[in-house]
């Protein structure tokens, strides 16, 4: 995991999040509609909280998802989705978060082949899923799911001035510091800082140091 990144299980997802409909197994794969600013990406189902421009990096070893980044370089695109699975599985989240891949390494030969690449990426934006193209493989593991998806542009209209900005922040830091504490309670290890330090050294990693110290 990178900096930015809080790993949940499925009870600490947030409650307000919201789903689509149950995967249909024996639905026939649908062809992407071409409607206005949709576009096709894959899906890597990953529970986790993501913020915007932070950093990850992960271990890839399943042969799906060694396709799909085969495929993302070859495209070019170097783009995919991560976006949560429903805690009774097989429904994904609505919207995720759209990571670009950085930097890839070959270490399979170094692991005997349990982990093939070790991926840097970079969170730039967020879409929401319309539909799945391929719900059977999503079942059968053979190949990766693809999406398509509809950007989600963030409303930064109120953002006016340094007070606006420092709200903002507070509140980022809020956020972080309960699903920290919510993370602390349900694995029962705190660690040696409190999650209100561990939540500033994330805010610190990105940039967002308290701007009214």
């Amino acid at each position: 995991d990178g900096a930015g990144a809080v790993v949940v299980g499925p009870s600490e997802l947030p409650s307000e999040l919201r789903w689509l409909p149950p995967i249909n197994f024996t639905a026939k794969d649908e062809t992407p509609s071409g409607a206005p600013g949709s576009m096709v990406l894959p899906l890597l189902p990953l529970g986790g909280i993501f913020l915007p421009n932070s950093e990850q990096e992960m271990s890839i070893f399943e042969p799906r998802y060694r396709k799909m980044y085969i495929d993302i370089l070859a495209w070019g695109s170097r783009r995919f989705v991560i976006t949560n699975v429903h805690p009774e599985g097989d429904r994904f989240a609505e919207v995720g978060v759209v990571c670009y891949l950085t930097d890839l390494s070959d270490v399979s030969e170094g692991t005997n082949d349990d982990v093939k690449y070790i991926c840097k990426h970079r969170v730039i934006g967020r879409v929401r899923i319309n539909k799945v193209l391929n719900p059977s493989q999503w079942g059968t593991e053979e190949t990766y799911v693809r999406v398509e998806a509809t950007p989600v542009e963030d409303d930064t209209s109120e953002v006016t001035g340094e007070e606006e900005l420092v709200k903002k922040q507070e509140n980022i830091r809020a956020m972080l510091k309960d699903v920290l504490e919510l993370h602390a309670n349900h694995s029962g290890d705190r660690g040696d800082l409190t999650c209100e330090l561990l939540a500033e050294e994330l805010l610190a990693e990105l940039g967002l140091m308290n701007m009214s110290s």
